[in-house]
């Protein structure tokens, strides 16, 4: 009978992005942060990004700075950060968005791999 297997998540591999996002975002008078936001795409984390940069007051969107994290697997196991880019002023976000696109590319991503089917063969008489 054929079949098709699905394999685990494989954790084990240092370096590899989980897929969660964060960012810092810090202007004259507040500061949103990680601790606030964990996203499971990097256009959820930028769409509220964009959401919050539009409740800072216009005379303080000159000072804000912005930085876009991915969580990485370190090689004992745990989750670490690493910075995909950060800006200073409202002028620059859009080019951040850019450089945090191209970074997040450019990672390897721990997959799940729930996708995709290896056939298999099971031998229905053992």
């Amino acid at each position: 009978m054929e079949i098709n297997r699905i394999y685990p998540r494989n954790r084990r591999i240092p370096g590899r992005a989980t897929g969660a996002t964060f960012f810092d975002l810090r202007w004259t008078s507040g500061r949103v942060g990680i601790r606030d936001g964990h996203f499971q795409s990097l256009s959820s984390a930028i769409k509220f990004l964009k959401h919050h940069v539009r409740q800072i007051p216009l005379s303080e969107r000159s000072s804000l700075s912005a930085e876009l994290f991915a969580e990485i697997r370190r090689a004992i196991g745990s989750c670490g950060r690493i910075s995909l880019g950060r800006c200073v002023g409202e002028k620059s976000l859009q080019e951040l968005f850019e450089r945090a696109e191209y970074a997040w590319n450019n990672l390897e991503q721990e997959d799940d791999d729930q996708k995709v089917f290896v056939p298999d063969v099971i031998d229905p008489r053992n």
